[in-house]
Formats: C-alpha cells, sequence, structure tokens
C-alpha cells in the first residue's frame, strides 16, 4: 500500500486521503476507481478547469462574504436589544 502511494505521488495523484485503517483507505481507492470507470471521459483541458474552479471559489468567497454580513447585522441587533434590557 505505501509503495502504491509513494508511485503516485511522484505524479501528483493521492491514491486515498483517508487516515484511517487500511480498510478504509483501500474502500476510497476503489470508490474513486469506480467514479473513473463510471465516468470515462477525458478530463477538461486545464485552462478551462482552472477557469472553473476560479469562478467557483469566488463564488465561495461572495457567498461567505454575505453570511458574515447578515451574522454581524444580527449580532449588532443582538447587543443592542441586551444593552436595552441590561
Amino acid at each position: 500500500m505505501k509503495q502504491l502511494q509513494e508511485e503516485l505521488k511522484e505524479h501528483g495523484i493521492l491514491a486515498y486521503e483517508t487516515t484511517g485503517t487500511t480498510e478504509e483507505k483501500l474502500a476510497e481507492m476503489v470508490d474513486k476507481m469506480q467514479l473513473v470507470s463510471a465516468n470515462p471521459e477525458p478530463a477538461p483541458e486545464p485552462k478551462t478547469l482552472l477557469g472553473t474552479l476560479l469562478r467557483r471559489n469566488l463564488l465561495w468567497v461572495a457567498l461567505i462574504k454575505q453570511k458574515f454580513a447578515r451574522s454581524t447585522q444580527i449580532m449588532n441587533t443582538a447587543n443592542k436589544l441586551s444593552d436595552k434590557v441590561g
């Protein structure tokens, strides 16, 4: 198992990400192989893939900023109410 991981690591591939038991590692590897065989289409071009990932990351940043702003507004309102009560 370690030899396989080392051989794949040379190519930038992780055979498994779990840190659990050997059985869990093997199960993860089987799941990955099944995913590959279920989706045999070739990988997208690097430029397309990077563009897609960048857009996805920027969307997440925007969503997190919105949630942070809303939570800040809620906390400000809660603090004002608690100041009035206390």
